[in-house]
């Protein structure tokens, strides 16, 4: 008897369904780069990491930074001299640039729009 009155003293436990709670909030894309001339337009490449290098080896080389307050592209490696990345069809300095979304980038001779989170 004793063991009955125990039993009915607990409240039983609820099992909750492991479904997102309405109204969660979800974690944004990641910024991306999408190719939008040449044998590649329409291929897309999700920025996930800190540092992503894009370009060709020995030709031209940019990376694009991820930071706090955006994301920034620099030039590493240009073949031809030139001091900058190439942003917006103007070419910029040393100095990383910070890119704002649907800046056109051209790498290589591949141009690409950067899409912001």
């Amino acid at each position: 008897e004793d063991h009955d009155i125990a039993d009915s003293e607990f409240q039983k436990t609820a099992v909750l369904d492991a479904a997102p709670i309405s109204g969660a909030a979800t974690p944004p894309a990641p910024a991306k780069v999408q190719v939008v001339f040449g044998a590649l337009a329409g291929q897309e490449m999700p920025l996930t990491k800190t540092i992503t290098t894009l370009g060709r080896p020995g030709t031209e080389v940019v990376a694009i930074t991820r930071r706090a307050e955006g994301h920034y592209i620099v030039l590493v490696e240009d073949a031809r001299g030139n001091t900058g990345p190439m942003v917006n069809g103007t070419r910029r300095g040393p100095q990383p640039q910070r890119l704002d979304d649907t800046d056109v980038i051209e790498v290589a001779g591949v141009k690409m729009v950067f899409y912001a989170p």
